[in-house]
């Protein structure tokens, strides 16, 4: 069990903070495959050693990435109940890269009782940058509120007060996003990626296109993680990326960035950004309580109605995009 800590920091030092570390996350989204040429890719910092896996070959070449995920994934649903961090996210959305985001992330994992329902996933976001979406909120229980997520606007607007429920799948709530709420956090990420390599790696047992590496020794805002990359060269119908890497931390064993890219435009060329996401200044089992996750918290913004309302304005937001 990790030992309890505390969130640590004033939100003008976060955003400092956040402001430093977009460069040198971008830098290091933008690596691609080490044997890439003309890239500006951090190679000391990601050098295949003696712990490369070396499946024999009767196995898949994504065997042991798969195997690792799962392991990590038992490791969290045993050891976190609650985290804390400050996320760094970015999205392709229809062929174009957003800008970097940052939020301050609170997460409750679900816990059960055999089939009982002993605490609900529950997620809390306030935004910290860029200034357009600066002071968005975000929260989510698994079981509130009809199922509804409640968003407040932020921004540097008129309409940064409007808050709204709405469903977490819904258009509006999508918008500009690759995956909902309901999807976000730590455990989901390694799910989601223990899913899509299983799923390649079954379409690709008579191929075995694949290629993984298992890289130490690189750096995230000073973290030193194990990077596994995983690789297929060649675009096939079943495969949904290009190159994937999954950091890991070499002192919690959590990880702490995930990053896919798409093909290259043209032969030769550098692969493309798809998604990235980077967990920063993790802290883990910090006592999170029922009113971390409730919209009356006196910390929180989100306009309060009457009860049964809560909608402040029929307007909708008004567009994230540049």
């Amino acid at each position: 069990m990790w030992t309890r800590t505390k969130y640590r920091g004033a939100i003008n030092v976060i955003l400092l903070g956040c402001l430093l570390i977009l460069a040198p996350i971008s830098e290091l989204a933008a690596q691609t495959d080490p044997a890439a040429k003309g890239l500006p890719v951090e190679r000391e910092s990601l050098k295949v050693t003696s712990a490369e896996e070396n499946a024999p070959e009767s196995l898949h070449p994504l065997a042991p990435a798969v195997r690792l995920a799962r392991e990590t994934a038992e490791f969290i649903d045993r050891s976190v109940q609650d985290y804390t961090c400050n996320l760094v996210m970015r999205e392709r959305i229809k062929g174009r890269l957003k800008y970097h985001e940052v939020a301050h992330l609170k997460v409750r994992r679900a816990q059960w009782d055999e089939d009982h329902l002993l605490q609900p996933f529950s997620v809390y976001l306030h935004f910290l940058l860029p200034s357009r979406v600066k002071g968005r909120e975000v929260l989510y229980v698994s079981d509130e509120n009809n199922g509804d997520m409640i968003a407040r606007n932020g921004g540097d607007n008129n309409l940064q007060d409007i808050t709204l429920a709405m469903k977490p799948d819904s258009k509006r709530a999508m918008r500009g996003r690759h995956y909902p709420i309901t999807e976000i956090g730590i455990g989901n990420v390694i799910a989601r990626l223990m899913d899509e390599a299983e799923l390649a790696m079954e379409a690709d047992q008579e191929r075995r296109e694949c290629q993984v590496r298992f890289l130490e020794g690189a750096k995230i805002e000073g973290r030193s993680c194990q990077c596994i990359q995983v690789t297929f060269p060649v675009r096939r119908e079943y495969l949904k990326f290009h190159i994937a890497r999954i950091f890991l931390d070499d002192e919690t064993k959590l990880p702490i960035r995930f990053a896919a890219y798409t093909w290259p435009r043209e032969p030769g060329g550098p692969p493309r950004l798809m998604e990235e996401y980077t967990f920063l200044d993790l802290q883990v089992n910090v006592g999170l309580s029922d009113q971390d996750f409730d919209r009356q918290n006196p910390a929180y913004r989100f306009y309060l109605a009457e009860e049964g309302s809560l909608t402040q304005s029929s307007r909708t937001f008004p567009p994230d995009e540049d």
